[in-house]
């Protein structure tokens, strides 16, 4: 998705890089990962798939497997320019309202029609 995401922009800058989270929140699995975008370049920082969709339910444990992601990429909230939220979990008020809070910036989603 990440790829899909950078590849048709073209307002990514050419020298400070453009860090984007990803969640990927759906029945069977839930994703959390951040990629780094340059003028043509992808850097994947941190991936983390700790919990199954199911357990997505309980919304605290969200928290942690984003603050897993965010250590391994070395981030903080501040440092991310924008979140992007696909799969089932997009459509989830609580889901959305957990992640917006979080990152107290709103969400982009992307939808497969």
């Amino acid at each position: 998705m990440a790829l899909a995401n950078g590849i048709y922009k073209t307002d990514l800058p050419e020298t400070d890089q453009s860090n984007v989270a990803f969640s990927d929140i759906g029945h069977a699995s839930m994703q959390f990962y951040f990629a780094g975008f340059k003028k043509g370049q992808l850097k994947i920082l941190a991936h983390d798939q700790s919990l199954g969709g199911g357990e997505s339910k309980s919304l605290e444990l969200v928290k942690v497997p984003l603050e897993m992601a965010f250590a391994d990429a070395g981030l903080t909230f501040e440092n991310v320019h924008m979140v992007e939220v696909v799969g089932s979990g997009s459509h989830v008020p609580a889901m959305i309202k957990v992640l917006t809070e979080l990152f107290k910036k709103p969400r982009h989603t992307n939808e497969c029609k």
